[in-house]
């Protein structure tokens, strides 16, 4: 028979967040969703799905479960007995169940349906600006015509050569270059180099669209000067216009954001984000970030290879994975910031995993007007960082010659290096400076299985700093490295001390 259980306590609650959802206003009602975590602000009323890459229409349906099966057969097991009245004489009703869940009784309902048809846009420099260039034969000319042909959600593939566009992405598609006339199925970014050309005088590509990708491209020769002087060679942004955005295969080369003004974001500026506090996401993979100046002129600047900001009242996450930030400046000679990357991110986190931050500088030379410049590497504010798998080496930036920390407007920074190796970041002309230098209170740090040399201290912080926590895990500083720690900085844990032996990676 049946076993009548009463309920009348919520212990859980295993739905997916509504809209407006806090941790701790669920918590109060012991509501806490179940086996998964979700971060203030989640919802899903926008989901996003991998799709084939040869798709062309899209059918979508909505169902709901009516009963599940595990419930149908508890009742076709636990009714398992013959039962007669004077109607229907003997019914095993366990038989009847069973008999119906056969026949799609409980399956679910389809409550709504969609159909997307997704046109495909082709570009070569031997194509025509006319016609829809849905056809591969076909092609575009010019990536902006293809734009105004393309759908929301549809893509446009791209074939090597130059185009020479100021590119304006205002749809939410996915543009892919490294395709050839021959072969408009695999994409080869190496081989069949897609180039947009800024030809020294312009932004090559901006992007003001949600959910944009971008895969299989070089950005390069890209001048803002006497524009916005944000993003030399791309620049992604607008509240609430831009709050996801994937950028893939890319080689950023040889942008200026400005020859005069103060510039921010000398090969790529992304400012994202949104005023419902959902949270806004940068991806980048397989990224190459290269020579790159934020502006050559004479006042200050930020982020020599990438500015990436949070904007409006949302976090912004970060990932990138096997990047390569290289050769940057941000500054000439007055105070600036972020040589290779800068980071203000809303109170979100920066993930940089199996990447390579080399020989940047937040200025040319040693500054004296605006005081000194911060953060050869990075420069982080605002935001947690995390690095993994990470070499920072060769990069010069007065305070902070690998990373600068600004905690002075966020009280619960967090910074974990694992597996990082900070080598030889230092100015030529200086002996003092530190690998990482940290500015405020509340800030903690952990170090793990991390390699410091070539600086003179590798943690540093102001003399009155509170709250600075410092956890060293299985750390090595080489002997050259004069100090650990310099200033207030509460240390658990000791570094081992001694000369690493460096071996150059076998090329290729």
């Amino acid at each position: 028979g049946f076993h009548i259980v009463l309920n009348n306590q919520i212990f859980k609650d295993n739905r997916i967040p509504p809209r407006g959802f806090t941790n701790a206003a669920f918590a109060a009602r012991d509501m806490q969703p179940v086996g998964v975590t979700y971060a203030d602000g989640q919802y899903w009323d926008t989901t996003y799905y991998p799709l084939h890459p040869e798709a062309t229409e899209i059918s979508v349906r909505l169902m709901y479960q009516t009963a599940s099966s595990e419930y149908l057969d508890f009742l076709a097991s636990e009714a398992n007995l013959d039962v007669g009245d004077a109607v229907r004489g003997t019914t095993n009703w366990g038989a009847l169940i069973a008999e119906q869940r056969g026949k799609n009784v409980g399956k679910p309902v389809v409550m709504a349906t969609a159909h997307l048809f997704m046109p495909r846009q082709f570009v070569a420099t031997t194509g025509t600006d006319t016609g829809a260039c849905t056809e591969s034969d076909q092609p575009c000319k010019t990536i902006n015509y293809a734009i105004s042909q393309a759908v929301d959600g549809g893509e446009i593939r791209v074939a090597a050569g130059i185009y020479p566009e100021m590119i304006q992405l205002s749809k939410p598609i996915s543009l892919t270059g490294g395709f050839t006339t021959s072969n408009w199925v695999t994409p080869n970014w190496v081989a069949n180099p897609t180039i947009l050309n800024g030809q020294n005088s312009y932004r090559p590509l901006t992007i003001n669209a949600d959910g944009v990708q971008i895969n299989g491209f070089t950005i390069r020769n890209g001048n803002t000067t006497g524009g916005d002087r944000y993003g030399g060679g791309l620049y992604i942004g607008g509240v609430n216009v831009v709050n996801r955005a994937t950028l893939r295969n890319l080689r950023i080369e040889n942008n200026i954001a400005s020859t005069v003004e103060s510039g921010e974001g000398g090969g790529l500026m992304a400012a994202m984000g949104n005023t419902f506090q959902s949270p806004a996401q940068l991806t980048l993979s397989n990224v190459t970030v290269i020579n790159n100046k934020a502006t050559t002129g004479h006042l200050g600047a930020s982020g020599g290879g990438m500015n990436i900001q949070g904007v409006g009242n949302s976090i912004l996450n970060v990932d990138l994975t096997n990047v390569t930030v290289q050769e940057n400046i941000a500054g000439n000679d007055f105070s600036s910031s972020g040589g290779g990357i800068a980071l203000s991110l809303n109170g979100g986190r920066a993930t940089i995993r199996q990447s390579r931050i080399l020989g940047n500088q937040a200025a040319v030379i040693d500054t004296f007007l605006g005081g000194p410049s911060n953060g050869g590497g990075i420069y982080l504010t605002n935001g947690s960082l995390l690095l993994e798998n990470v070499l920072l080496a060769g990069n010069d930036g007065e305070r902070g010659d690998a990373i600068w920390i600004d905690a002075t407007s966020q009280t619960d920074m967090v910074i974990g290096l694992n597996y990082v190796t900070i080598a030889d970041n230092h100015r030529a002309n200086s002996t003092g400076n530190s690998a990482i230098e940290m500015l405020g209170n509340t800030l903690g740090i952990v170090a793990a299985n991390t390699l410091f040399s070539g600086s003179a201290t590798a943690f540093a912080a102001p003399a009155n700093a509170q709250a600075i926590t410092l956890d060293l895990q299985n750390m090595l500083v080489a002997e050259s490295v004069t100090a650990v720690v310099s200033g207030a900085i509460a240390t658990t844990g000791q570094a081992l001390r001694g000369n690493p032996g460096f071996v150059n990676a076998t090329s290729g």
